[in-house]
């Protein structure tokens, strides 16, 4: 059996309906059993969509409690995340992500907007669609100037008079053409006897093309079929025509700083943190420091001291192993050179590759043999040397 709530009129609608007007009435959403999670709130995209400025973008959201066997559970906990303005079950407020357990007959306040649980119950025919229920609450809001909420096509260029068509009535269609009994008529070539036609609807404005002969474009996209939004351009030959609909412009207003918020424009999100291995973040020994210039004769004479010549030679680096002699590491020097020179990298340094030490094994025998090679040369050189010198002093 499908969940349902029931969304109550504001009190503030009540009032403002005036002698003769029907006031809102309450509003029936129903939910699947393959629903689990019922998310209410202003953004467009919740399963409950109720746009009202009072409420947040994600007020509160019902969550299925799980049930042992195979059929979908029949309990439900209600959550407020974390709302500006509070969820309340009959006069107590809910603390932000704690759940409280749900009965039929609740009544969940969310600021000015009253919504009934009325728990798993028997389908209803009357119940509303949970695509077409924001539509169904902003055409309540409007209620008090119908004629206010109804969608207008009006001609910005193409024709000698400004027009504008007034879609009153939902879910008939309004032509636009060259035969006379359109709605709009206009006697281009261009345009098809029946050329588009406007249909409102409570998913919003649907526009068809009629079969025409030369098209439409939307925006400057061609199209057959499609649900326009307030301020689309529609171009049929050379007529450019403007849709305004005040309920789509409020629900986009009512969603608009939410998504605003969600992902600001011009940020480009955190920047990545680079991460050095462990291997790497190790402290080197410092390097030497120099050792500081001698006193200029300007600074003796500050300081009433003698003045004394200044070898304009560098000092003589001190031979390795001598007091105070300090070996940089270097790119070119070998592994076992650094590891000898700066134990503290060797202690630090990851286990080489066995690759790496195979490499450096071969290269090390190569480098015997080619040493090795050297020598005999040298030694048969000098020996021929030895021999030709020999045979002329004979001689």
């Amino acid at each position: 059996m499908p969940l349902r709530l029931r969304v109550l009129p504001r009190a503030d609608q009540k009032a403002d309906a005036g002698e003769g007007e029907v006031a809102p009435t309450e509003r029936v959403v129903e939910f699947a059993d393959t629903v689990d999670e019922i998310r209410i709130g202003r953004r467009a995209d919740l399963e409950l969509s109720l746009p009202f400025k009072a409420l947040s973008g994600v007020h509160a959201r019902l969550v299925r409690q799980k049930s042992s066997g195979s059929e979908p559970g029949h309990t439900w906990l209600l959550e407020d995340m974390d709302s500006k303005n509070g969820t309340f079950v009959g006069k107590s407020r809910l603390r932000a992500g704690e759940p409280r357990l749900m009965f039929a007959g609740d009544r969940i306040d969310l600021g000015p907007v009253k919504v009934m649980f009325d728990g798993h119950s028997q389908p209803t025919p009357s119940a509303e669609g949970t695509s077409t229920i924001a539509r169904r609450l902003v055409n309540d809001l409007f209620m008090s100037s119908p004629g206010a909420s109804a969608p207008t096509l009006s001609v910005i260029s193409g024709a000698s008079d400004v027009l504008t068509l007034k879609l009153l009535d939902r879910d008939r269609p309004y032509f636009i053409g060259r035969a006379p009994t359109c709605d709009l008529s206009f006697p281009h070539d261009e345009l098809s006897r029946q050329h588009a036609s406007f249909t409102r609807t409570w998913n919003g404005v649907v526009m068809r093309d009629q079969g025409s002969k030369n098209g439409i474009l939307v925006n400057g996209n061609a199209a057959m079929v499609q649900r326009l939004s307030d301020g689309d351009e529609i171009e049929m030959g050379p007529l450019k025509l403007r849709l305004m609909d005040p309920e789509d412009k409020y629900l986009r207003e009512v969603d608009g700083p939410e998504h605003a918020e969600r992902a600001p424009r011009g940020d480009a999100g955190p920047k990545p943190v680079v991460v050095m291995p462990a291997a790497l973040a190790v402290s080197l020994p410092p390097l030497p420091v120099a050792a500081p210039p001698p006193p200029s004769r300007s600074a003796d004479s500050a300081t009433g001291g003698t003045p004394r010549k200044v070898s304009r030679l560098a000092p003589r680096p001190a031979p390795a192993g001598e007091p105070g002699h300090s070996h940089a590491p270097s790119a070119l020097e070998p592994r076992s050179v650094l590891d000898e020179h700066h134990p503290a990298i060797a202690a630090h340094r990851p286990p080489a590759d066995p690759q790496v030490q195979s490499y450096e094994k071969e290269m090390g025998r190569a480098r015997k043999t080619m040493y090795f090679a050297v020598a005999v040369l040298f030694a048969i050189v000098a020996a021929v040397v030895y021999l030709t010198v020999g045979n002329g002093a004979g001689e």
